[in-house]
């Protein structure tokens, strides 16, 4: 049985390394997706998020295997799988020059491993995972992406985007104590429970926007411009659609973080 190994940090999994996958599985027998750590990049998505992503590609493909791997050479984890090809995918003569050094210590590491390139069709040549990122936040950024990557990495690119957005309102009203972290995990959990079709970690950043709209418009003063933030925060975080109570259960779970944030006080005697 020919097995092969794709390896690479997959911190957003794209249309390119769709291609690589889709070509390996049709050259061997067996394709194992390897997601390993690359210690030069920041990783965005957690291991399981990535891994996510790719299946969402990879269900269509059952001899295509995708596993998690990260205190280990690559060579290593080929070994003991059984591969005896590593894949790569090539974009351009750089991408070859990296990839043939890399080759050449694998191949001291391993001497019965080999490696092959698949070059990437020009349409692809010019998608990369730090790219796709690069384009998140600015206005119409979706519509640009969205035929970068599957379904699933660009719905999880959108809730990083409303994530970093709602830190940085978050921490500019409550700021980046002890308290207003642990409340800031609380509020993203819950505009993200999956039950939500609109109020969610989207409408909360458009809210956010639409506030900061206002504020430009409208002279508020400061305690004000705090209470329209916080009731933005916490209306409907508690949010059960078969419930009456989701307002009453939102007001309750604020108070729970006002008197912990010593808000009155902050608000009325800072």
């Amino acid at each position: 049985m020919k097995i092969a190994l794709y390896a690479g940090s997959f911190d957003l999994f794209t249309k390119g390394h769709e291609f690589v996958v889709e070509k390996g599985s049709r050259l061997f027998d067996k394709l194992l997706v390897v997601i390993a750590v690359n210690p030069q990049k920041n990783g965005l998505f957690t291991f399981e998020e990535r891994k996510k992503q790719i299946l969402h590609f990879t269900k269509n493909y059952p001899n295509v295997e995708v596993i998690v791997s990260t205190k280990q050479y690559v060579v290593s984890v080929a070994k003991k799988n059984g591969a005896q090809y590593l894949l790569r995918g090539l974009r351009d003569s750089k991408d070859f020059e990296y990839e043939r050094n890399n080759a050449h210590i694998n191949k001291k590491i391993n001497p019965d491993i080999e490696t092959i390139y698949i070059e990437c069709p020009d349409d692809l040549k010019s998608i990369s995972s730090s790219m796709v990122k690069s384009l998140v936040g600015s206005q119409g950024w979706q519509k640009v992406v969205k035929d970068m990557v599957n379904e699933q990495a660009l719905s999880d690119l959108l809730r990083k985007n409303s994530e970093v957005e709602i830190t940085k309102y978050w921490q500019k009203l409550a700021g980046e104590d002890a308290v207003s972290k642990k409340w800031l995990e609380v509020i993203l959990t819950k505009h993200s429970e999956s039950h939500r079709h609109y109020h969610n970690l989207s409408h909360l950043v458009d809210l956010l926007k639409k506030s900061d709209e206002l504020f430009k418009e409208v002279e508020f003063d400061s305690i004000h411009k705090a209470i329209i933030s916080y009731s933005i925060f916490f209306h409907d975080i508690i949010y059960n659609p078969q419930s009456r109570d989701n307002e009453a259960e939102s007001a309750k779970l604020f108070m729970e973080y006002a008197t912990e944030k010593k808000l009155m006080q902050v608000l009325f005697e800072g």
